[in-house]
């Protein structure tokens, strides 16, 4: 039918022509209401995009070579329920001044850090230095259902 037939008709029913397929011979369309239409098709793409994976989150602790034990116990706490959560988490021993040199100090702080959580989370890239940083990978660890 023409465009002023379809019109018409979506005007007698108080609703809208809908062109779905434009670039068609002849063209479709469909007798719709817009406003319902557009409210349906924003509450599937929000549906879809909440069903979308998400990457793996992860967390960073940060300390120094001098952090002090009950500043590292503060700092493990706040990891242990980070991992219980699910996250993974980035442990990071910052390194200032002449520190940067000295390489065994970063190792025991980071070392005291991981005794802490290593009921918790498994170990995923030993320490490394890079920079300013020494750090290393830590995931949870999976719960058997």
């Amino acid at each position: 039918m023409s465009i002023n037939q379809g019109l018409e008709m979506a005007y007698n029913k108080d609703l809208d022509l809908f062109c779905i397929a434009p670039n068609s011979k002849p063209a479709v369309c469909k007798i719709i209401n817009y406003s319902k239409y557009k409210f349906e098709k924003k509450k599937a793409e929000k549906e879809a995009k909440s069903k979308q994976t998400k990457p793996n989150p992860e967390k960073e602790i940060q300390i120094t070579s001098l952090t002090s034990q009950h500043d590292i116990e503060t700092k493990a706490n706040q990891a242990i329920k980070l991992l219980q959560k699910g996250y993974k988490l980035k442990l990071v021993v910052f390194l200032k001044g002449r520190m940067i040199d000295r390489i065994d100090v970063a190792q025991q702080a980071l070392q005291k850090l991981i005794d802490q959580l290593i009921d918790y989370g498994t170990i995923d890239k030993q320490p490394t230095k890079e920079g300013r940083q020494y750090f290393c990978f830590m995931s949870p660890i999976k719960k058997k259902n």
